[in-house]
């Protein structure tokens, strides 16, 4: 097993494979099974500078305490950690990579490990002593790299079998999918026991600044989420919530 820091990013690799995260918003850069291609999609391009313009553009970033503003529109996304240092924290062995941020309130944590899955926690506490509970909501956001988004398909979604064919957008209410994918001859299945929903997302194809020609084909986004007002997660003073998510490879059909 190797730990290695290079400028922002913190790479490990171990038996099972490797990863690497960013310690700008603790983001999850890099996902190589044991033997397998990366999992993750990484555009060629700069995200937008106009965070109000924002579109992620790869990796799997973390929305946190919001997804959109308060009243639900799309005016300011993804919350606020998505692009700040998060300080690298002592692991609880070489198996994982833990960081921490404090930010509007909070103090938070998301920790990786790598074994047969990848299994990310984010940990939150409201740091604000009052009397009333204070709610957030929340999202992982990963872009899993496939071979030609019109043609895998969604499995285990509320709605059933969703071909890439049909526009891969929406909000389900799931905790479990997995992206069947066979060009790549591999299965990407997410797991979230503490989210309600699973959020699917590609750009399609008309011209987006966040991404080069032709790149929509090669990511969808499947989002464990709390992102609606009903999911908003209450915390009293000084109370702590946990949220996981799992991603396990099977490179069969």
């Amino acid at each position: 097993m190797t730990a290695l820091a290079l400028a922002a990013v913190v790479a490990l690799t171990n038996a099972c494979g490797s990863i690497a995260v960013d310690s700008v918003g603790a983001t999850l850069v890099s996902y190589v099974p044991s033997g397998g291609r990366e999992t993750l999609f990484r555009s060629a391009e700069k995200m937008a500078d106009d965070p109000r313009h924002l579109c992620f553009n790869g990796g799997a970033p973390i929305c946190f305490p919001w997804v959109y503003d308060d009243e639900g529109r799309r005016a300011d996304l993804h919350g606020c950690v998505w692009n700040v240092e998060w300080k690298r924290l002592e692991a609880k062995d070489e198996n994982e990579l833990r960081f921490g941020v404090e930010a509007d309130g909070y103090s938070a944590e998301c920790a990786f490990r790598l074994g047969k899955s990848l299994d990310v926690t984010f940990s939150v506490r409201n740091m604000i002593v009052r009397d009333t509970p204070r709610k957030f909501c929340f999202a992982f956001h990963p872009f899993f790299a496939v071979s030609d988004v019109e043609k895998v398909v969604l499995r285990g979604l509320s709605d059933g079998d969703i071909p890439g064919r049909e526009r891969l957008k929406g909000v389900f209410a799931a905790k479990e999918a997995e992206i069947v994918d066979p060009g790549y001859g591999r299965r990407i299945r997410v797991t979230s026991p503490d989210t309600n929903r699973l959020m699917v997302w590609n750009c399609g194809a008309a011209p987006r600044p966040c991404f080069a020609p032709g790149e929509w084909r090669r990511f969808l986004c499947l989002e464990p989420a709390n992102n609606l007002a009903a999911d908003a997660i209450s915390l009293a003073p000084l109370e702590q919530a946990e949220l996981r998510f799992s991603v396990r490879v099977e490179d069969s059909l």
